[in-house]
């Protein structure tokens, strides 16, 4: 049983404990506002949009360019909705695999820095999540099952620091199929990463918990 003096020790380190979590939870996502301006320069995969999508994020006048990874879902210019903004890394996306999600990011890293076609990238991307079947194009477009071959391939020559630039993008009021779409987002100065964070946050609880050691009451002789 917990004594008296004991609860009044406990009372600071688990508020700390408290203001760690919710720090670490708010590090993985944050609800963010979405409104689909316009497509690029006018890639096009057989009539279908390819990279980049130009957003609106939480009203700002500056346009984010993203590419999508979810081909099944048709949205117009002006529509509008709500998302959670979290790191690749995090497994809160519509899709389960987060290999598929590490290629996703080697594919669009080729497009940004290495001149792949976006074209051919976002096919690629888009057959990353439903086996290829998402475009007729795939069949015959030998550029994208090259990316798509490579980047699974390579997932694991990538440590942590190269995905913590990759973001995701996803609908709240949405899945495989229907809602509005998924996209993936490159932030060229990211936030710490979660683990590192959580990391410093403990040593700061830690450093608390040594402020106010718990002291041992002198017992009374008879």
């Amino acid at each position: 049983m917990i004594k008296g003096d004991q609860m009044r020790h406990m009372r600071v380190p688990v508020f700390c404990v408290l203001v760690v979590l919710l720090l670490t939870a708010s590090s993985f996502a944050g609800r963010v506002n979405l409104i689909f301006e316009n497509v690029g320069p006018g890639n096009q995969i057989g009539g279908d949009y390819a990279y980049p999508y130009n957003f609106s994020i939480n009203g700002s006048g500056t346009f984010t360019a993203l590419i999508c990874d979810t081909y099944n879902r048709n949205i117009v210019g002006g529509e509008k909705w709500q998302a959670n903004e979290h790191k690749l890394l995090w497994a809160g996306g519509l899709y389960s695999s987060q290999n598929d999600y590490k290629a996703a990011a080697i594919i669009f890293n080729e497009i940004l820095f290495h001149g792949a076609s976006a074209t051919d990238g976002n096919l690629a991307i888009w057959a990353l999540f439903d086996d290829g079947k998402s475009n007729p194009a795939w069949a015959t477009d030998s550029n994208a099952h090259n990316l798509y071959n490579n980047a699974l391939a390579s997932t694991g020559m990538y440590g942590a620091n190269f995905y913590s630039h990759f973001e995701v993008y996803t609908p709240l009021a949405g899945n495989k199929g229907m809602g509005a779409q998924e996209f993936i987002g490159y932030n060229a100065v990211p936030e710490p990463a979660s683990l590192p964070m959580l990391g410093s946050e403990l040593l700061i609880l830690a450093g608390l918990l040594r402020l106010r050691p718990l002291r041992p009451r002198a017992r009374r002789t008879q």
